[in-house]
């Protein structure tokens, strides 16, 4: 009598490849859905961190009946080097972060390192915020300096909303002030500047309509802004939440043109005429620049860096084509757009693609224009 056993039947290769190639099919369409879902995480808590950083500015104003302002240089126009506070380091109070304020020598320069309460400003410019950095971008915690020895910046993604025309403070050069007739034109047309005291009253065009805050992203490989203006309009440089060095406070505003007709280096803003005061918003022109390739350098959303225009030769490539990189403007690592924080302490995402017009308006406390969508 013969016993009969059964063999045990095994995976074929065939079967085997066709299981491992259902598996991969899975994985690729899954993937992408948890990267998205990773991402509209980050979103939402970068949304949050500009959420609390309105309602930081709005105490702030309830204070002091006014927005912190843009930038303070505490220091002597003949110091080019020295820089100053940005309007985060004034709002630290209002943020939990009144310690580290107490311990910042803001009668010193950010750069300062004389000890004072036991550190130096240095010690402390270099703290690293969770608070102020979105977690969508994966860029540097902290920047060397370059403009002072012996600095480090903790690094920001929000920067101030200073309008239209680049920010840039008293010195044109080392040692040098400004001319009187550059500085009326450097005027905030947004909320925050040099020396800002903006008012919520002054925001004629409505808080859901004006901008308080943007984003901006940190490049891969970034620096510190060099002394001067001129030279920080294109390339990888970095934005702080405790102030700026030299003569750059685009370290800490964003704006959302550049604005190079009439004058030198592109920084007169003739195009955006203003009054002499600061924060009474009765502007002699409210208009666009007009439609030229010199005077048309709107500053689009996520602009990739793929035109790194050198300093000394910037300006004259505006003349031929708008280039696609400038540091002073409004960028994020969200895909398609970025996130603004409104005047009423709201948060949007803004695409992109947004008309400049509207983008501009947005950017304008009392242009009295009309707001499109957005």
């Amino acid at each position: 009598m013969k016993l009969q056993t059964k063999m045990k039947r095994g995976f074929t290769l065939i079967e085997l490849l066709v299981v491992i190639a259902i598996i991969a099919v899975l994985i690729a369409l899954l993937l992408p859905a948890v990267q998205q879902a990773r991402e509209a995480a980050r979103r939402s808590d970068c949304k949050n961190k500009m959420k609390q950083i309105g309602i930081g500015v709005h105490t702030y104003h309830e204070a002091f009946l006014t927005f912190p302002p843009g930038y303070i240089v505490p220091t002597a126009s003949t110091n080019a080097t020295g820089g100053g506070y940005s309007w985060l380091t004034y709002a630290l109070p209002s943020m939990d972060q009144a310690p580290l304020y107490k311990k910042l020598n803001t009668l010193a320069e950010p750069t300062s390192a004389v000890v004072n309460n036991g550190t130096t400003n240095q010690t402390l410019v270099s703290t690293v915020l969770p608070a102020f950095r979105c977690p969508s971008d994966v860029g540097e915690n902290q920047v060397a300096g370059t403009v002072v020895a012996g600095t480090t910046w903790g690094t920001s993604n929000y920067v101030g909303n200073f309008g239209v025309g680049v920010p840039q403070n008293q010195y044109t050069a080392v040692g040098a002030p400004i001319s009187a007739s550059n500085t009326t034109a450097r005027v905030v047309q947004g909320i925050f500047g040099q020396n800002s005291r903006i008012r919520i009253r002054d925001i004629r065009d409505g808080t859901t309509n004006v901008m308080l805050a943007m984003e901006r992203r940190m490049p891969r490989a970034s620096a510190e802004w060099p002394v001067l203006g001129n030279s920080a309009l294109f390339g990888t440089y970095a934005s702080f939440w405790a102030g700026f060095s030299g003569n750059n406070p685009g370290a800490i505003l964003g704006t959302t043109h550049e604005d190079p007709g009439g004058g030198t280096g592109g920084y007169a803003g003739s195009c955006f005429s203003l009054g002499s005061n600061l924060s009474s918003g009765t502007y002699t022109a409210n208009q666009p620049c007009p439609a030229t390739t010199a005077a048309a350098s709107p500053l689009k959303i996520n602009k990739a860096p793929t035109t790194v225009v050198a300093p000394a030769t910037a300006q004259q490539a505006l003349t031929g084509a708008i280039v696609e990189y400038v540091s002073v403007g409004s960028s994020s690592y969200h895909p398609g757009g970025t996130q603004i924080l409104l005047g009423d302490g709201s948060v949007r995402f803004v695409s992109d693609s947004v008309e400049i017009q509207t983008w501009m308006n947005l950017s304008r406390r009392a242009d009295g224009m009309v707001l499109g969508e957005f």
